[in-house]
């Protein structure tokens, strides 16, 4: 496998992107680490290239109907401190599929502390429809600034699921003035 959907988020089908989806599934399985941030490194022994991320679980679970009927938790994944920032859920679609010139791009609803609920860009993020990559250039600084956030997204037969996370005590390394 090679690194280069963790480092450079345009290559649709990489390997890297189901490296990351399976990192996901992983973290999603510890109900542990929905109170605290978890921080991980993977080195790419092909290219000798390393990617860093943080991932959040959220606070609640919710249940999708028939097929998944499963109670699952939402996620959030930054990587290497804050190139890109994932949505996901272990199993269901998230419908983001604009027409036309914006095929593959959605807005999901997102909603800071206390704040009113704001539409934040998005886009797909590999080929399941478990992922999509935030695409709002504030959405970072934003969520470092939170204390909690809700992201609401539309699911595939299951209407629009929220999910919160507590985003206290996140630690990356970004200049966020870029």
């Amino acid at each position: 496998m090679h690194n280069q959907a963790v480092l450079r988020p345009n290559n649709k089908g990489d390997d890297m992107r189901k490296v990351v989806l399976m990192i996901i599934l992983t973290i999603s399985s510890s109900s542990a680490l929905a109170a605290k941030w978890k921080y991980e490194t993977y080195k790419d022994e092909m290219t000798g290239r390393t990617a860093s991320y943080a991932t959040k679980e959220s606070n609640n679970t919710v249940k999708f109907k028939s097929p998944y009927k499963i109670r699952q938790h939402g996620n959030i994944m930054i990587i290497n401190d804050g190139e890109e920032v994932l949505f996901s859920i272990p199993e269901g679609k998230i419908k983001c599929s604009g027409e036309n010139e914006n095929r593959g791009t959605c807005s999901i609803s997102v909603k800071f502390d206390k704040d009113k609920a704001v539409q934040v860009g998005a886009k797909e993020f590999g080929d399941d429809l478990t992922t999509i990559q935030i695409t709002e250039p504030d959405f970072l600084k934003k969520l470092i600034a939170a204390k909690k956030i809700r992201i609401q997204v539309e699911a595939d037969q299951n209407g629009r699921p929220e999910f919160t996370f507590d985003v206290r005590k996140l630690k990356i390394n970004t200049n966020l003035d870029k």
